[in-house]
């Protein structure tokens, strides 16, 4: 059976490697703060914010469907971002 989340969740990311970016800069800013716990649901809607409101990108969109998968992706790929050593992201 083919996941069409996860198959959707490739074609983003590969079609926007700034989002992978700019969420692992926001939970190691949160990090570095001594923040021990942090959602990927809030940096969702900090990068929204950011991205609509403060660099006025209104054609901008998350999946809310690919956040588990990128929370998995980051602690991957950023092993001082995996929930085991930081707290959840």
């Amino acid at each position: 059976m083919i996941d069409r989340i996860a198959l959707e969740f490739e074609k983003f990311d590969a079609e926007n490697p700034s989002v992978m970016k700019e969420l692992v800069a926001l939970a190691r800013k949160a990090k570095k703060t001594g923040v021990m716990h942090y959602g990927i649901g809030a940096l969702f809607e900090i990068l929204r914010w950011h991205r609509r409101i403060e660099k006025g990108d209104r054609e901008f969109k998350l999946n809310n469907n690919h956040r588990a998968l990128y929370a998995r992706r980051i602690m991957e790929l950023f092993p001082d971002l995996d929930g085991d050593t930081w707290g959840e992201i």
